[in-house]
């Protein structure tokens, strides 16, 4: 029951990992090439007419990077966690061996 129990919680770390991985892979590939882009049309425009629409689009950008950069920060400890588990399955099927010989 133990092998289970250790398995299962190997097996949703290793879940947590690649939803953060995927969504570093969206900052990196989306988010930051639209703040890029958003930061360059605001500071290009020198007309006087209202940039409302860009500056809503600019503070949303930064306000999904900053919460995708936070959710980002828990990966090394995730990784360090996934590898616990999975030393602690492989010790468990080590005794389910040795019980099975003797």
């Amino acid at each position: 029951m133990k092998f289970v129990t250790v398995s299962h919680d190997c097996k949703m770390a290793q879940a947590r990992t690649q939803r953060l991985m995927g969504l570093l892979a969206l900052l990196v590939c989306e988010d930051l090439p639209m703040l890029i882009l958003n930061i360059m049309i605001v500071s290009a425009d020198t007309s006087d007419q209202p940039k409302t629409a860009l500056l809503i689009s600019l503070t949303l950008s930064s306000s999904l990077m900053a919460f995708k950069m936070s959710s980002i920060g828990g990966l090394v400890g995730l990784r360090t966690l996934t590898q616990q588990h999975q030393k602690e399955a492989m010790d468990c099927l080590d005794e389910l061996k040795k019980m099975e010989m003797s």
